[in-house]
């Protein structure tokens, strides 16, 4: 064997180990400055003064250099240096992760503030009773998805003549936004309320006044007025899922009305449609989470599955059914949990 040959070898480990630690220590002093990391100039002085140690200690060992007490443990001495500046770089990273992190929990602490709010809001959009007129009974309910949701429900009695109006909507996406589109379709509605009896003039006033002062926000919704002296209903609907109606004792059949969303378009009219009812009906308004909620394979609720459960209880009262309803939709999303907000009026003409 070559005298020559460790030192070859010395010679080609220390060329192979230097440019490892130049390309690693390049890509993470991209990066780290890319990204404004504190301790990316830290990492810098550190691969540095590694490689300059192992340039002299290249040099050295091809003889370019004296063979003294630094340039012999040069490389040595540059690794003791690069660890202790990429420990205090490590700790100026731990420091700022520390400081991103309680940036964080005040935005966290923030937005709750906000969504408690917002709670608040929505709590005083729902109507704290059911309508209390002679001929008809109404049951509720209302499940947000999160904390704060857009689906709602509103009621106008009349009593002269007499008549209940029902009013139920969706909000697009979820959360605050929803929320406050919620509360302006409230408002608008009680501005309508004198119209409660002309379905169509108050879905297209309450279209209007999402398109004017709303920022491309959508909701679906629909809108029943039943005429409790003749029995009659006039139903309109804005891109909603459609009206069930029951008679008594008889099949659950959907009522088909179409009509665009609110808020697509300022000019949009909303067609009344109109049908006789008799004692024992109901009439079943509900949001589009009930129907589109899935199981752990994904299979949709669906509006048949809904009028099957409606028909197997065809004897039961107003209460009874909403009871059934909710029955057979948290089994269906008993693995898997809701995915939207649920709301569910059903209406009975006693």
């Amino acid at each position: 064997i070559s005298p020559c040959m460790p030192l070859v070898l010395a010679s080609h480990c220390t060329i192979f180990l230097t440019s490892f630690a130049t390309g690693v220590g390049a890509a993470a002093l991209y990066f780290g400055l890319r990204h404004g990391v504190r301790g990316a100039r830290a990492l810098s002085l550190a691969w540095g003064v590694y490689i300059t140690a192992g340039f002299v200690y290249i040099l050295k060992t091809v003889g370019a250099l004296p063979n003294t007490g630094w340039t012999t443990w040069s490389l040595p001495l540059g690794s003791a240096f690069e660890m202790i500046v990429i420990s205090v770089g490590l700790g100026l990273r731990y420091t700022d992760i520390r400081r991103e992190e309680a940036r964080a929990r005040m935005r966290l602490e923030a937005i709750d503030r906000e969504l408690q709010i917002a709670r608040r809001v929505q709590e005083s959009i729902l109507p704290d009773d059911v309508p209390d007129l002679p001929g008809v009974a109404c049951v509720t309910h209302y499940e947000p998805n999160i904390a704060v949701g857009g689906d709602q429900y509103e009621f106008a009695e009349y009593r002269n003549p007499p008549g209940l109006g029902v009013l139920v909507t969706a909000a697009t996406g979820h959360g605050v936004p929803s929320a406050m589109m919620a509360s302006m379709i409230k408002i608008a509605f009680a501005n309508q309320r004198d119209h409660g009896n002309d379905p169509t003039r108050l879905l297209s006033s309450i279209n209007r006044t999402i398109c004017t002062h709303s920022d491309q926000s959508l909701a679906s919704g629909a809108y029943v007025y039943l005429d409790l002296n003749a029995r009659r209903v006039s139903y309109v609907t804005a891109g909603h899922p459609p009206l069930i109606y029951r008679p008594a004792g008889g099949a659950a059949v959907e009522v088909e009305n179409r009509g665009a969303l609110l808020g697509w378009r300022s000019d949009h009219d909303y067609p009344a449609a109109h049908f006789d009812v008799q004692v024992g009906d109901l009439l079943i308004l509900y949001t589009d989470g009930l129907i589109e909620a899935q199981n752990a394979v994904g299979e949709f609720f669906g509006e048949q599955r809904l009028l099957a459960v409606i028909d197997r209880h065809a004897n039961r009262s107003a209460a009874e059914l909403k009871e059934r309803i909710l029955d057979a939709y948290r089994l269906w999303i008993l693995e898997t949990g809701p995915m939207d907000d649920v709301a569910l009026v059903i209406v009975e003409v006693t």
